[in-house]
């Protein structure tokens, strides 16, 4: 099987109202996707709470996926998605619906998955709808 190009989106939230933290964080992310030798279609960030998706960085993200302009997203954890598992949910089934994926650096996100019980829901899903697993 053929490996896929990654072509990432880097994303950083952060709940402080201080820039320099998500800054930080996505210079961190970009040496990360330097290092991997993956190209970077744009960085987005967002200084407010995970409650909701509808965020402006978020909504670069997902532009980006939806347009194909990337076919990754690069993070932290699955913490800088959102807090709580209906909203990583739903992040997490567009990147599937977009045969996109979610990359995790400071984490192991199929661990971070499986404790909040999505991996097997994404896997149901990919395996109900022929898709692929977003990790």
């Amino acid at each position: 099987m053929k490996e896929r190009k990654i072509i990432a989106w880097i994303y950083a939230r952060s709940d402080s109202a201080d820039p320099v933290e998500a800054s930080s964080a996505a210079e961190k992310l970009l040496k990360e996707a330097e290092v991997r030798n993956w190209t970077v279609a744009g960085v987005s960030q967002d200084l407010c709470t995970g409650i909701s998706l509808e965020r402006p960085g978020m909504r670069e993200v997902m532009r980006a996926i939806h347009n194909g302009l990337a076919n990754a997203v690069l993070i932290e954890s699955l913490e800088q998605i959102s807090g709580f598992k209906l909203e990583c949910r739903l992040f997490l089934r567009f990147l599937q619906d977009h045969d996109a994926i979610l990359i995790g650096v400071d984490a192991d996100l199929r661990y971070e998955l499986w404790i909040t019980g999505l991996e097997t829901t994404l896997i149901e899903r990919a395996v109900r709808k022929h898709y692929g697993v977003p990790w």
